[in-house]
C-alpha cells in the first residue's frame, strides 16, 4: 500500500510538471505575441511622432503665409481706404453738373434706328421694281430673239392670209409656255422658293450655278430655248405641290393677261405647242379656274394649217 502510495505521488508530481511545461510554453507565446505587439506600438508611435513634426512645420509655414497675406491685405485695403478719400476730396470739389433731359426724339440711337427703318422701307419698294424690270427684260429678250429666227414662218403665215394681230397671238401664246415656266422655275431654284429637295435635284441635273444662267439668258443666243429647255424637269415632277402650284400660277396668270382681257368667254381657248400638249391637265385646270372653255391641243401648230388649208383647197375644187 505505501508502494501504491508513493507511485501515486510520483504520478500526481509528473502530472504537475506536465502542466507546469504547458503554462511556460503558453506564457512564451503570450510573450512573443506581447513582444510583436510592442515592436508594431512603437512603430506606430514613431510613425505619428514624425507625423506630428512634419505637422507642426507644416503649421508653422502656413502660419507665415497667412501672417505675410494678412499684411498685405491691410496693406491694400489702406491704400484702397486713401484713394476712397481722395475720390470723396475730388467729387466735393467738383461743380455742380447741368442736367439735360432728352425725349426719345432727340435720342441718338433712336434717330438712327429711325433712319436706318427708312433705308429698308425705300429699298423694299424699289427691290419689287427692279425684279420686275428684269423679269420683263427676259420676256422681251425672248421674244424678240424668237420672233428673229422664225421669220419665214411667220412670212409663210402672212401669205397664208393671217393678219398681224393673229400672228401676234401666237407668240404671246407662246410667251406663257417653255421659256416662261423655265424663268420661273430657275428664279424660284435660286431664290430657294422651292423645296430644297427639288432644289438639290435640279443642280444635280444640270450643273449650273448662278453666273451660268445669267450668261446664258443674258449674253448667249437664243436664251428662249435655253429656259425652254427646263421644262422636262417640271414634266417629271409635276405631281409634287410645289411644282402644281408654280404650273397652275403661271398658265392662270397667262389668262388674265391675254384670254381674259378679251372678255370673251363664250369662245373655247384652242392651244398650240409641246408645252400645252405636255402640261394639258394644269392648262385646262388654270383655264376652268377662270370660267374659260379649253378647245383643242395641237402639238405641231404647222401640220394643222397645212391640213386646214388643204382642205379648204379641196373644197374650193369641189
Amino acid at each position: 500500500n505505501q508502494k501504491a502510495a508513493v507511485q501515486k505521488q510520483l504520478a500526481d508530481a509528473g502530472a504537475q510538471i506536465d502542466q507546469g511545461e504547458q503554462k511556460m510554453w503558453d506564457n512564451e507565446i503570450k510573450l512573443n505575441n506581447a513582444e510583436k505587439k510592442l515592436a508594431v506600438g512603437w512603430g506606430e508611435w514613431k510613425k505619428g511622432k514624425d507625423e506630428l513634426e512634419d505637422g507642426w512645420e507644416d503649421y508653422e509655414q502656413a502660419k507665415q503665409d497667412a501672417e505675410k497675406e494678412l499684411a498685405d491685405a491691410e496693406a491694400e485695403l489702406k491704400d484702397a481706404e486713401e484713394e476712397l478719400l481722395d475720390a470723396r476730396d475730388e467729387i466735393d470739389s467738383m461743380d455742380k453738373p447741368d442736367l439735360m433731359i432728352l425725349d426719345r426724339n432727340s435720342n441718338v440711337g433712336y434717330n438712327n434706328l429711325d433712319s436706318s427703318s427708312d433705308i429698308v422701307a425705300g429699298v423694299s419698294r424699289v427691290f419689287p421694281v427692279f425684279f420686275i424690270l428684269i423679269a420683263a427684260l427676259v420676256c422681251i429678250t425672248t421674244m424678240t430673239r424668237m420672233i428673229d429666227e422664225e421669220r419665214t414662218q411667220i412670212g409663210t403665215l402672212k401669205a397664208l392670209g393671217y393678219t398681224d394681230r393673229e400672228i401676234m397671238s401666237k407668240y404671246l401664246i407662246y410667251s406663257g409656255s417653255g421659256a416662261v415656266l423655265g424663268r420661273r422655275l430657275v428664279g424660284d431654284v435660286l431664290k430657294r422658293q422651292l423645296p430644297e429637295t427639288l432644289c438639290q435635284d435640279f443642280e444635280k441635273e444640270y450643273q449650273l450655278t448662278a453666273a451660268d444662267i445669267i450668261q446664258r439668258v443674258y449674253r448667249s443666243p437664243l436664251p428662249n430655248r435655253f429656259l425652254a429647255s427646263f421644262a422636262p424637269f417640271l414634266s417629271r415632277h409635276r405631281y409634287e405641290p410645289a411644282v402644281q402650284a408654280l404650273l397652275e400660277e403661271e398658265f392662270a396668270r397667262f389668262f388674265r393677261r391675254n384670254v381674259c382681257a378679251y372678255r370673251r368667254p363664250d369662245l373655247p381657248v384652242h392651244f398650240a405647242g409641246s408645252i400645252a400638249r405636255h402640261f394639258q391637265t394644269e392648262v385646262f385646270a388654270a383655264a376652268r379656274s377662270l370660267g374659260l372653255q379649253p378647245g383643242r391641243v395641237e402639238a405641231a401648230p404647222m401640220e394643222a394649217l397645212v391640213r386646214y388649208h388643204l382642205d379648204r383647197t379641196d373644197a374650193y375644187l369641189i
